[in-house]
């Protein structure tokens, strides 16, 4: 956005700029918080990344086929 000639103008340009170098600030602090995530260990697990848990408990199948099929059923057999 170039300046321009009259005031106006010229505060337009500052409001634009100023949301620019905002936004562009945040973006910086977000990705790098994202970044630092991704490198670093994590000081909660003592400096060790396990990586991903596989779930291996069987006993919950039930209510979670449960949660499945009920919202499915109330579709197709609603008369709306």
């Amino acid at each position: 956005m170039p300046w321009g000639v009259t005031p106006q103008s010229y505060w337009a340009y500052d409001i634009h700029m100023f949301a620019f170098y905002l936004m562009w600030g945040i973006a910086v602090g977000a990705f790098g918080a994202l970044i630092r995530s991704i490198i670093s260990p994590s000081p909660v697990h003592g400096g060790t990344n396990q990586g991903a848990v596989r779930y291996t408990s069987h006993e919950k199948r039930r209510p979670e086929a449960a949660f499945d099929t009920v919202p499915i059923r109330k579709k197709f057999t609603s008369p709306c």
